[in-house]
């Protein structure tokens, strides 16, 4: 991937912007990918990350320490159609990937121990998908006797899918689709312990499934919603190419406002796991995207309006990926013009100098 500091940017960008003095460094890691990158952690702390290669299998590297380098990517063969996303599920501590396949079913791979590289053969869980995969995750509590992966996608019919796994490993089955849907779905477990589902409506705007029922946000949308798992945050593009961001109070989602800039990818937030301590705090939320010079940006609230967007440099094609690690601070994965995925990190939470 090459890399540089943006030396032009638009007129907008300029006007809600401004550039570090002194740009991050980038670790390429290699390979010949495409699309999203996903990354969960594993049992012992080290993160992994998994994403699809130009040969359209799945592949996969692992830090070789929590925080630790990195190992050459793996493949884990397949050959698969939507991005992969990856969920550490709490009992067994077992990472588990899942994306569709050349019949649009699900597929998944999962970790025969947890904290060991080895994986399980393909196993197909059905359903016809026709977008990416989100996944949330409930943990086991007072509310919720055991814990549950829980899986949504746009089928085939445009509506929204769902099905479960709990503890014993067993899948409950599609649910009956619902809803009018032209992106794929994003979701997460809120503070409240109960999952959320959101879509980009027929009519562009941002929809919600919550208790069997829908309601819109409003909005105008460019792409899928992305969820921040716990964080009650959700973001996207909206038609005018800016940022958008809505933020769940503890009793209702607020309206989404405008977050400026230009960008050409879809944003994202730190995916956060509800394992890592201050998971979830609304006064340090980050929103990265990739702006109209191919680098990524970030725009920062520390409990108050977010600030102006600052360039992180890197040249991206195709949208990032952002991750809490378990130090505090925030790794983002991102795939290059080259295929190569490179990846950045905070030098101290919530600093990217």
């Amino acid at each position: 991937m090459q890399f540089c500091k943006p030396v032009f940017l638009s007129l907008l960008s300029l006007l809600s912007a401004h550039i570090l003095l002194a740009t991050p460094s980038w670790e390429n890691l290699g390979g010949s990918f495409q699309g999203k990158p996903s990354a969960a952690f594993s049992a012992d702390g080290r993160l992994e990350v998994f994403v699809r290669g130009n040969d359209n299998a799945l592949w996969f590297a692992a830090q070789t320490s929590p925080g630790g380098s990195w190992t050459p990517f793996v493949s884990l063969g397949g050959v698969i159609i939507s991005d992969p996303t990856a969920v550490q599920e709490e009992v067994g501590g077992t990472i588990s990937v899942f994306a569709l396949g050349t019949d649009n079913a699900v597929w998944t791979r999962s970790q025969t121990q947890s904290g060991i590289d080895n994986y399980s053969d393909w196993t197909s869980i059905g359903g016809i998908g026709a977008s990416d995969l989100a996944v949330a995750e409930t943990f086991a509590d007072l509310h919720h006797p055991f814990s549950e992966v829980l899986l949504y996608m746009r089928g085939a019919d445009n509506t929204l899918w769902s099905n479960r796994q709990t503890n014993a490993s067993i899948w409950s089955g599609w649910g009956s689709g619902s809803g009018y849907l032209t992106s794929a779905p994003g979701a997460a477990l809120l503070p409240n312990e109960n999952s959320d589902v959101f879509v980009r409506g027929g009519d562009n705007g941002l929809w919600r499934q919550y208790g069997g029922g829908w309601v819109t946000l409003g909005g105008a949308m460019n792409g899928p919603p992305v969820v921040a798992q716990i964080n009650g945050s959700v973001t996207y593009r909206g038609l005018d190419n800016a940022a958008w961001f809505s933020l769940y109070n503890g009793t209702s989602w607020a309206e989404p406002v405008s977050l400026g800039g230009y960008i050409i990818s879809n944003p994202t937030m730190a995916y956060c796991d509800p394992r890592i301590p201050g998971c979830g705090d609304p006064n340090n939320l980050e929103v990265f995207a990739v702006g109209g010079d191919n680098a990524l940006w970030v725009t920062v609230s520390q409990g108050s309006p977010f600030g102006p967007w600052q360039s992180l440099g890197g040249s991206i094609a195709g949208d990032p990926f952002a991750f809490l690690t378990r130090d505090g601070t925030i790794e983002v994965f991102a795939i290059g013009p080259d295929g190569t995925l490179s990846h950045i990190r905070q030098s101290a939470p919530g600093s990217w100098q």
